[in-house]
């Protein structure tokens, strides 16, 4: 056991140092694969980091998608300025010299010129986005390995912060839970072919429509029959789907309750005696800070 605690710490250490490096250099792919590594080796003994490191996961894997149609978008390197910088990047990129001060210069002026390269950029400053959010909110994550073997759910709630009695501060409600499942890729892969079959199938089936009400030669009892088809391949769809969720239904459900902010009532000796009359009066019993 102590050995094996000795590999994780060695292990964390290089991966931390490995995301640093990807995040200043730019390798979203890489530092999404770390984040999730780190995600491995945390666990559920602190959810709270583990859902930092799947949340910057996340970010960089759709930072990096995003990036990929953006540069699909610019493949015209004479239409702009922008383009020209993008595909040069990419061709450094690829041939690993991103590193070099050409990279940088091309970093620097796609960073200045570009807004939504900017949105595109994953910085360590990620790590301060969970602390932003606020107490009202409960966020879900829901992330698929890159292979499609396992699926991870994370369930994040801030805590919140009150000032108790002699200005001691105290955190109050607060819920963070992680969770990851195995999963077939073979059987995701069906699901996803299912979905994309049916968005083809009913755009087909509107197009269709549209075009036989414009020439008016559809019987009415036809197209209420074809309106009733989209109904039954999306149930289709849906019940697998909900059969793949249901180990992570209690991750996703908000059955506990939420905490209700208790309201401060000031320590003084002369809202005391008022609460003492109150109480004496009304025959209920106050709780007093």
């Amino acid at each position: 056991m102590v050995l094996a605690q000795q590999y994780l710490a060695q292990a964390s250490e290089v991966l931390l140092q490995c995301l640093q490096v990807a995040l200043g250099s730019g390798l979203l792919d890489v530092a999404a694969a770390a984040s999730l590594e780190m995600v491995e080796c945390v666990g559920t003994l602190d959810p709270a980091t583990t859902c930092q490191f799947l949340a910057l996961s996340q970010s960089c894997s759709a930072s990096e998608t995003m990036r990929d149609v953006l540069l699909a978008a610019t493949a015209n390197t004479s239409s702009s300025q922008l383009a020209a910088l993008l595909q040069l990047q990419h061709q450094l990129r690829c041939q690993d010299r991103t590193t070099t001060s050409l990279g940088a210069s091309v970093e620097q002026r796609l960073a200045a010129m570009s807004k939504a390269w900017q949105n595109l950029c994953v910085t360590e400053q990620h790590f301060n986005l969970l602390n932003e959010m606020p107490p009202t909110f409960r966020v879900l994550f829901l992330h698929l390995s890159q292979d499609r073997s396992c699926l991870y759910g994370a369930a994040y709630e801030k805590p919140r912060f009150i000032t108790a009695a002699k200005g001691k501060v105290q955190p109050v409600g607060g819920f963070c839970k992680v969770m990851r499942l195995a999963m077939s890729p073979t059987a995701f892969s069906h699901l996803l072919a299912c979905a994309q079959q049916f968005r083809k199938q009913t755009q087909a089936q509107v197009y269709n429509e549209d075009m036989a009400l414009n020439a008016g030669s559809e019987p009415e009892g036809l197209q209420v029959k074809e309106k009733e088809c989209p109904v039954q391949r999306l149930s289709s769809i849906l019940r697998p789907l909900e059969e793949l969720l249901q180990p992570l239904f209690p991750l996703l459900s908000l059955s506990e309750a939420r905490v209700q902010m208790p309201a401060v009532v000031a320590d003084s000796g002369k809202s005391k005696g008022k609460d003492k009359e109150r109480k004496m009066s009304t025959g209920h019993n106050t709780v007093q800070p």
